[in-house]
């Protein structure tokens, strides 16, 4: 396997997932089972913040509840299965994945939890690591937060933010998984919306901006089983997810 020492390979996977954000309503917990226990909340929307080690590739992975690793959290109370902690393994010794995500956030500025508010949108852009994964968008789908023109405009200057990084990264975009659960079994997030109209305009910005796109809407929709709830990925589906973000990095060296 072929190691990337110097790009920085922005994943910005739109994946933002729990798209009206973690709130305790007793509907929201009823649906997905948020946690009672304040410590095990406070994880989830306000994460621990990496710990960058040296001498080491460093993959920064940014987006949403997915990215977080939502969907084992709940049911382990670990994100040792989360993805980037499956791509950690991975890619093996000499590559060490940071998780910069964030459940709830929207990419849009004017959507109920933008990601660039929260304080892990600071602290990836200082990471300076070698690969960066960015994952944004499932949760701008939410009829309260979709605007497609804003959307487009947004995301292309998001990700413009990280190729710029004096570190000089390289960039993947990645079209969201699919969601199997509908209104407030996924927290609003609309799957048709992600399909044919947040998708293709991930593709025209990958375009646009000369970044590979990478389709994880295509390789996740015939794989409802790959996820705890419809919407967020369980251990085994976190896993595949791993195994398709190897395969881009590795084919880009």
């Amino acid at each position: 396997m072929k190691i990337i020492r110097k790009s920085v390979i922005v994943l910005a996977a739109v994946f933002l997932v729990c798209a009206g954000g973690f709130g305790k309503s007793a509907q929201a917990e009823e649906t997905v089972g948020l946690p009672d226990d304040s410590a095990v909340y406070e994880e989830i929307v306000n994460p621990a913040i990496p710990e960058i080690k040296e001498n080491v590739t460093h993959i920064a992975c940014v987006g949403d509840s997915i990215t977080f690793g939502y969907g084992v959290w709940i049911t382990e109370r670990s994100k040792e299965h989360s993805y980037p902690a499956c791509l950690e393994r991975l890619l093996g010794d000499g590559y060490q994945t940071l998780n910069y995500g964030v459940s709830g956030k929207t990419l849009l500025k004017e959507g109920d939890e933008p990601y660039i508010s929260h304080y892990m949108y600071e602290e990836s852009l200082k990471a300076d690591a070698e690969i960066y994964i960015i994952m944004l968008g499932s949760n701008d789908s939410n009829p309260h937060n979709w605007d497609s023109e804003d959307f487009a405009s947004e995301l292309k200057a998001f990700v413009q933010i990280y190729i710029d990084l004096d570190s000089k990264p390289s960039v993947f975009l990645a079209v969201p998984p699919k969601v199997f659960e509908e209104g407030e079994a996924a927290f609003g997030v609309r799957d048709e919306t992600i399909e044919n109209e947040i998708a293709p305009i991930i593709r025209e910005t990958g375009e646009k901006l000369g970044v590979p796109v990478i389709d994880l809407y295509g390789k996740t929709k015939d794989h409802p089983e790959w996820f705890m709830d419809g919407a967020h990925p369980n251990t085994d589906g976190n896993g595949e997810l791993a195994k398709i973000f190897a395969s881009c990095i590795t084919e880009e060296e």
